[in-house]
C-alpha cells in the first residue's frame, strides 16, 4: 500500500475536525521539542535528556507535523497549490529582511 493510499484510508476513518486537532497537537509537540533543543543549546538550563535525544525528538515531531498536514491536505480546507505559493512568498520576505537588516 502506498503512502497516498494510507493517507486516503486515514482521511476516510478520521474526521476533518479530528485531523485539524491532530495538526494542532503535533505542532504543540514540535514547539516543545524545539524549545528543549534550544534550551540545551543555550547551555545554562540543564535538561533531563541529551542533545542527541533532543535532536531525535525534534526530527520525530517534524515528521509527525508533516504527516498530520499531509492527511489534512486531502480535504478542500487547503486549496491546491496555495500553501506552496505562500511558502515561497514568506521565504522571499524572510530573505529580504535578513539581507536589508542594518548592521548584519
Amino acid at each position: 500500500m502506498t503512502t497516498e493510499q494510507k493517507l486516503d484510508f486515514i482521511a476516510a476513518k478520521v474526521s476533518q475536525t479530528s485531523r485539524l486537532m491532530q495538526v494542532a497537537e503535533e505542532c504543540a509537540e514540535l514547539i516543545q521539542a524545539a524549545s528543549k533543543l534550544a534550551r540545551i543549546e543555550a547551555g545554562d538550563n540543564p535538561a533531563a535528556i541529551s542533545k542527541d535525544e533532543a535532536i531525535n525528538n525534534l526530527v520525530e515531531e517534524i515528521a509527525d507535523v508533516n504527516n498530520a498536514i499531509a492527511a489534512l491536505r486531502l480535504d478542500d480546507v487547503l486549496p491546491s497549490g496555495i500553501v506552496e505559493v505562500l511558502q515561497r512568498e514568506k521565504i522571499d520576505r524572510w530573505y529580504k529582511r535578513l539581507k536589508t537588516e542594518p548592521g548584519k
